[in-house]
């Protein structure tokens, strides 16, 4: 039973959590899109039933175009911080097109919120993973309780259209929408460490190196941060310095850590032994969990 629980260590990270928060608000939101939205827009009266099955089509077509631009954006900015940013836009599209009087108005939101929609869900994911490590297990939970949110948002709106109306009803929507943003935004305090990767020198380049560069090059420092790994992965040796220092909750290995990328691994210990010293408290760790 211990072993059991150890398992789902991640169900006591609170990074964990929050976003399979945010997937299960946003599939909720995609899902109500694809649902009803053409409904809504037609239900507003200065809409045409053509004109909002063309805004429909063409919200995703934002969304397309939205996944193009993040996937580059991605290579800059860290997963938490555009979480953050997507999800606040979602919200701030469904209340303005809650809010609109014209087609204008509405037609704008909707090219918002499918700018906000585009990198939501790979960007979740992404986060999510570097929380993980990438943990099956982990991944398997976070998808299949994210994925509710997309069969019981627009459910729900369905049976609230029946009993108080469309326009009442869509104002669940807006809830949804700023539960999205409120956990995305939370996101930003699970931001992992990225990897610190560093190359072989040359010995002559190195006689040139200045004090500076030397400690850049070869000194590693600040290895603890709370509730993060701090690695650092030389190409001499191909070794990983690991730093880890659980205080309020598990803590993956692998967080921060693209083993694929980097190692050509599916995990971290696939092809590699680890040695573990332990300078701080008591503390356990967990393995094949």
């Amino acid at each position: 039973a211990a072993a059991s629980k150890e398992k789902f260590w991640f169900l006591k990270n609170a990074g964990f959590l929050l976003a399979v928060g945010t997937l299960f608000f946003y599939m909720g939101l995609e899902n109500s899109v694809n649902g009803w939205f053409v409904t809504y827009l037609k239900s507003t009266g200065f809409m045409s039933a053509s004109l909002a099955t063309v805004m429909v089509s063409v919200t995703w077509i934002m969304i397309m175009i939205g996944r193009i631009v993040i996937a580059n954006v991605s290579k800059r900015v860290p997963p938490a911080k555009i979480l953050a940013v997507i999800s606040t836009l979602q919200f701030v599209s469904v209340l303005i097109l809650v809010l609109a009087n014209n087609t204008a108005i509405a037609v704008a939101a909707l090219v918002l919120l499918g700018l906000g929609m585009a990198g939501a869900f790979p960007t979740t994911t992404a986060f999510t993973g570097d929380l993980m490590g990438n943990s099956p297990l982990g991944m398997s939970v976070f998808t299949g309780i994210g994925s509710l949110g997309g069969i019981l948002t627009p459910q729900v709106i369905g049976v609230l259209a029946d009993k108080l109306g469309f326009q009442a009803a869509i104002l669940f929507l807006v809830l949804d929408a700023l539960l999205l943003a409120l956990f995305g935004i939370g996101a930003l305090r699970y931001t992992a460490i990225q990897m610190d990767i560093r190359y072989s020198a040359n010995q002559r380049d190195v006689k040139r190196y200045t004090t500076e560069g030397l400690r850049d090059e070869f000194l590693i420092q600040d290895l603890y941060h709370p509730d993060e790994v701090v690695s650092v992965y030389s190409h001499v040796d191909r070794m990983v310095t690991l730093g880890c220092m659980p205080v309020k909750e598990h803590v993956s290995i692998e967080k921060g850590i693209d083993c694929w990328k980097n190692f050509g691994t599916h995990y971290f210990l696939e092809r590699r032994e680890i040695g573990i010293f332990n300078i701080g408290g008591a503390g356990s760790i967990t393995a094949d969990g």
